[in-house]
């Protein structure tokens, strides 16, 4: 689809090229100067140890050693290094970053792998923002019709495991949707999947940028005057039977003790309503912006042989509610 974000965003004015304003590290590169640096301070002090006499070396060293560090500080930390960042469908050569992110979270490499198999054959929507001329990812977003992921046996596994721990009557939503999802049913046409990621040190100034362009696509699918003739039937189809978007982020153990009344007698409080809390603390701050969207959200307490964090909360976001969530974003950013 060569074309389809160049035409999506000739009313967005979609960048496929976007430099950040102010450059930041590059951490391989200040790596290799810190172990460079840390080495000519090794000799320089070795030369000195054979020069001077002790009491003088004792004195002296300390002094040059304390200035190779304030130098080797400022060295360090100014270094910059501009890159020039691309905003790209997704693409085979994209896989190994994409999964790299996604097993972050799971300990199953083999689910990160199915997912992303599915999340990189999709390129009519999806976003991946890497260093102009190379294939590391640095951080990505798409949505999934969750009928393609009937092959992913990680479903099935994750919705056994919350329909035995959601007794409570306030969490059947969150059992009916996951069940849907893994047997797919009839019902499982109305439900998409929402991933993302990115690393913790992704500029701020293109975290936006990166949902916007998945409102953007999820519009220009659903447009006909946008869409081009590549996009199929069935494929548009899929994303005008859905109805809420499933996301499950990270969230921090603290956030334990925002438990709710109607989940109190569930199994060791494993599934919690939490829809609406304002104690929820999430590892990055865009998925605060999509808890604010979300119409039911549960805090999950999760088989760590599924997971590798065991605190997760899941959000179902009505679909209209994603186009909301770059301008809550770009609120944010602006304060």
């Amino acid at each position: 689809m060569s074309g389809k974000k160049s035409t999506l965003r000739a009313a967005h004015q979609k960048k496929k090229q976007l430099r950040k304003p102010k450059a930041i590290p590059s951490q391989e590169s200040t790596l290799r100067k810190h172990q460079q640096k840390i080495q000519e301070r090794a000799t320089k002090k070795k030369k000195r140890d054979d020069q001077d006499d002790d009491e003088e070396d004792d004195s002296g060293s300390d002094d040059d050693e304390s200035a190779d560090e304030l130098l080797l500080t400022k060295e360090t930390e100014g270094e910059k290094t501009q890159f020039n960042f691309e905003f790209s469908d997704m693409k085979e050569e994209f896989y190994g970053g994409i999964q790299l992110m996604l097993a972050k979270q799971l300990y199953s490499t083999g689910a990160a792998h199915d997912i992303t198999e599915i999340i990189i054959k999709q390129d009519e929507l999806g976003t991946v923002v890497h260093c102009e001329g190379e294939t590391d990812v640095f951080a990505y977003a798409s949505i999934l019709p969750a009928t393609k992921l009937a092959s992913v046996e990680f479903m099935r596994q994750l919705a056994n495991y919350i329909d035995h721990h959601a007794q409570a009557a306030a969490n059947q939503e969150c059992k009916n949707v996951l069940n849907s999802i893994a047997a797919q049913d009839a019902n499982a046409s109305k439900y998409g999947l929402l991933f993302h990621d990115r690393y913790v040190n992704f500029p701020l100034e293109l975290i936006n940028e990166l949902h916007r362009n998945l409102s953007d696509d999820l519009s220009w699918i659903l447009d006909p005057s946008q869409r081009n003739s590549e996009i199929t039937e069935d494929f548009v189809q899929s994303f005008e039977q859905m109805e809420h978007i499933v996301l499950f982020r990270p969230v921090a153990p603290e956030s334990d003790s925002s438990s709710s009344a109607s989940s109190s007698s569930d199994s060791d409080l494993k599934v919690q309503n939490v829809t609406g809390s304002s104690s929820i603390m999430f590892d990055y701050f865009e998925d605060d912006v999509y808890f604010e969207q979300a119409e039911h959200a549960w805090k999950l307490k999760l088989d760590p042989k599924l997971f590798k964090y065991s605190n997760y909360v899941m959000m179902l976001i009505p679909k209209q509610n994603i186009a909301r969530v770059a301008a809550g974003l770009q609120r944010m950013l602006a304060q």
